[in-house]
């Protein structure tokens, strides 16, 4: 239930401005009241041919080990559940999925498998090398052109956002996710094609879904 209680939110629709003006609203530290937002939505699209991108990084998983490739962590019980979580808020502001994409270590994996509740039907989901690695083109013509997911890791989660927001890699500090966190982008995706939609930390959306 919203209470006015304060979250790291920032939402903002952005234009074709300079580059610094639209990285300038992005510190999560700003504060944002939940009573009286107006919160984004799926349907608040005026142009339905616009793309609609869920830049995800994985929830909380296991922490590195000698005894286990780091390829292979899984997300943790706290990590499980408050992915949950984070998937009710979404569900809170309309989203569904025609695809996701995901990196084929086993904590992009299990978190691709928690957005089970937003898939449309005949939703795709499958691995792809390229979320495991810095963003190309190569990961952009596996896009079908529906509403996607795609879910990785750091910092290569934020250098995808910088990239397809700014036309530029080096700028993907600015925009790095905490675990379980989305960035909305909306656009043409293509370098410095998209818009940023909305930037939602996952306390932010577990909030929204209680």
């Amino acid at each position: 239930m919203l209470d006015g209680r304060r979250s790291r939110a920032c939402f903002s629709v952005y234009t074709d401005a300079p580059a610094r003006a639209r990285c300038r609203v992005l510190a999560e530290g700003a504060s944002a009241s939940l009573e009286g937002t107006s919160l984004p939505t799926s349907d608040s699209r005026e142009d339905r041919s616009v793309v609609d991108i869920f830049v995800i990084r994985h929830a909380i998983a296991a922490l590195r080990s000698e005894t286990v490739p780091d390829a292979e962590r899984a997300l943790t019980p706290e990590g499980h559940a408050k992915l949950g979580k984070v998937v009710a808020g979404l569900a809170r502001l309309d989203v569904e999925l025609d695809q996701v994409l995901h990196s084929p270590w086993r904590r992009a994996v299990e978190t691709a498998a928690g957005l089970g509740p937003l898939l449309r039907r005949g939703a795709v989901v499958r691995a792809t090398p390229e979320l495991a690695r810095s963003p190309r083109e190569a990961l952009l013509a596996e896009l079908d052109g529906g509403r996607a997911a795609l879910v990785g890791h750091e910092p290569w989660m934020g250098e995808l956002v910088a990239w397809l927001v700014l036309g530029d890699r080096a700028q993907g500090a600015h925009f790095a996710l905490k675990k379980a966190g989305v960035a909305w982008l909306r656009g043409d995706p293509r370098p410095g094609g998209c818009a940023l939609h909305a930037l939602l930390p996952p306390r932010y959306l577990r909030r929204l879904a209680s």
